[in-house]
């Protein structure tokens, strides 16, 4: 299954819409300001998207914006805790089929220790009411290597917590490569995230456009997590275009 990230103006998004046949992965509930006025953002939402959003599969992409599921400040931890269960109340009345959260780290700011500690505990207390209805993806961003987030994943230790694996993330901002990542992470892998760039920024581009070899990666990703879900983050949209288009005739996802 592949989804289409809603970083496009609305009116592209619509375009796109008609023309392929793609789920929809929601980043606008990871706005604040759109999660203080929740169910009122929720009815514009679906009164502008309408059909679409009943017709195809979704997924939502989780506030991120100055959280820290891993603070030391119970005060922080407690307003990212509502923040995130805010976001899975909306997927949940959306009807979507995961949910991705970033893990919150930040290379020098944080001792792998206690950010370790405090990840396992904070998703544990999260995941403590959920089912499987919905999946939670945890999302890489500035990581070096995959080994913490994979150690988080199975301490925690349930169903429908799964690695959203960030390819593009992976490229700009860790030094090892695509390939110990996928195979680090492993069955771990329930999501991806697809774009690429030039290997020093997050920029964003096409499956094509960037020093990410793009086609070796995703069929590494499909043996050894064959049931993966993947969304094309891409903002601009002929490359968006692009992209689909790509992917389609190489039948990834």
């Amino acid at each position: 299954m592949i989804y289409i990230s809603d970083l496009l103006e609305e009116s592209q998004m619509i375009e796109i819409l008609e023309q392929y046949d793609v789920g929809i992965e929601i980043i606008h509930f990871s706005i604040s300001d759109v999660l203080d006025n929740a169910q009122t953002e929720l009815k514009k939402y679906e009164k502008r998207l309408g059909r679409f959003l009943k017709e195809r599969e979704l997924s939502l992409h989780g506030p991120f914006f100055d959280l820290s599921p891993a603070s030391f400040d119970s005060q922080i931890k407690r307003v990212t805790m509502e923040r995130f269960e805010t976001a899975y109340e909306i997927a949940k009345q959306l009807g979507a089929k995961r949910i991705v959260y970033h893990t919150g780290f930040i290379p020098i700011t944080y001792y792998i220790e206690g950010w370790l500690g405090n990840s396992i505990a904070f998703w544990k207390a999260f995941m403590s009411d959920k089912d499987e209805s919905i999946k939670v993806h945890l999302e890489n961003v500035y990581e070096e290597a995959y080994w913490p987030m994979a150690k988080v994943i199975d301490e925690v230790g349930h169903k429908a917590f799964t690695a959203c694996l960030d390819v593009g993330h992976v490229n700009a901002y860790s030094s090892k490569s695509i390939e110990e990542w996928v195979k680090g992470l492993g069955s771990r892998i329930g999501h991806v995230h697809i774009h690429n760039n030039d290997g020093n920024k997050d920029l964003h581009h096409a499956v094509n456009k960037g020093t990410l070899n793009m086609q070796t990666t995703l069929e590494h990703i499909r043996q050894v997590a064959p049931k993966s879900t993947g969304t094309l983050e891409i903002a601009d949209k002929n490359q968006l275009i692009d992209s689909l288009n790509w992917m389609k005739e190489r039948h990834n996802f």
